[in-house]
């Protein structure tokens, strides 16, 4: 299999062309069983900048061959971490991924939705929790993770990656504790794709895999994208959302952007390569560019098709 790594050059940290030698050793094609996965939070608003989020995922689904694609919602995850109603929103961001996966690549995908808690669900977290414990008590970071987020609750939270993600953790009943139960356990590569925030996640989980030993009916296999730091599920004051009207030109959403966060221009710095990696993604283009390479012409033919896509929405 020819790989390109240029073609996921400034979306997937592919440090060493790690990602294209990995495709190139287990040999995808449009036989094999890989299963490319990526989860969503919610907020009460949703940023336009969510669309960022699955271009590395179906960017890398062109190069191999017909491989599953599950984009899942973890909206009862969110509820019960964060007590609130994310009903609108979930519907929101459910229609826009499926337009957007329909618009650029003409696959009618069924974007998931997470479940509530079952009682196999509750025993499984119950017998998952002492190593979890452990782990949180013996890591800094994720101890400081968990307590500026709810502690137990956040601890849970990151319990149930393990069964939004199906990581192969040695339980013997991990198909009835699946979050999300659409998702299929035949494959045998599953590959998460997330962002920043997902990497506090992925260190608990290998320790989780650790202690409780694993299996090898399937792989996991994590990559991570630079997109989504902040989440583009958190949304900014005065960023731009789902329901609102765009600035008329592409500089005035810039400039706008560029104000949000005077106090913190490391986070503007990545939501405004967040949208110029959108708008890239909206103008067709077959590599993307750094956010500062990327020529004027690109970004405007990029923003008007945003803004039809929207309209539609």
């Amino acid at each position: 299999m020819k790989f390109r790594d240029e073609l996921i050059t400034n979306l997937l940290n592919n440090e060493g062309g790690k990602i294209g030698k990995f495709f190139r050793e287990i040999k995808p094609s449009r036989n094999q069983e890989i299963c490319l996965a990526q989860g969503y939070g919610l907020n009460q608003k949703v940023p336009i900048r969510l669309l960022a989020y699955p271009i590395p995922v179906m960017r890398l689904s062109t190069q191999l061959g017909n491989p599953a694609i599950n984009l899942y919602i973890a909206k009862h995850g969110v509820e019960r971490a964060n007590s609130n109603n994310y009903q609108n929103s979930c519907d929101l961001v459910k229609k826009a991924l499926q337009k957007y996966v329909k618009t650029f690549y003409q696959i009618e995908l069924e974007v998931l939705i997470d479940s509530g808690t079952f009682s196999a669900f509750t025993n499984v977290i119950k017998s998952l929790m002492p190593s979890a414990l452990k782990i949180y008590q013996s890591d800094e970071q994720i101890k400081a993770f968990a307590d500026k987020r709810g502690g137990m609750n956040a601890i849970q939270y990151m319990i149930e990656h393990i069964f939004y993600m199906r990581d192969p953790i040695n339980v013997p009943n991990m198909k009835e504790c699946l979050l999300v139960k659409e998702m299929s356990l035949n494959h045998k590569h599953i590959i998460m794709i997330g962002g920043p925030a997902e990497k506090i996640f992925y260190r608990f989980r290998q320790q989780m895999v650790e202690r409780m030993g694993f299996h090898e009916q399937w792989k996991s296999t994590q990559i991570f994208t630079q997109i989504g730091d902040p989440p583009t599920y958190y949304c900014y004051e005065n960023e731009p959302v789902f329901g609102c009207d765009l600035p008329d030109s592409v500089d005035e959403m810039f400039r706008l952007l560029s104000s949000l966060l005077d106090s913190n221009q490391g986070k503007v710095k990545n939501i405004l390569r967040d949208y110029k990696i959108l708008l890239q993604e909206f103008a067709g283009v077959e590599k993307f560019s750094l956010p500062h390479e990327v020529a004027k012409e690109v970004l405007e033919r990029g923003y008007e098709k945003l803004k039809h896509f929207i309209s539609e929405l």
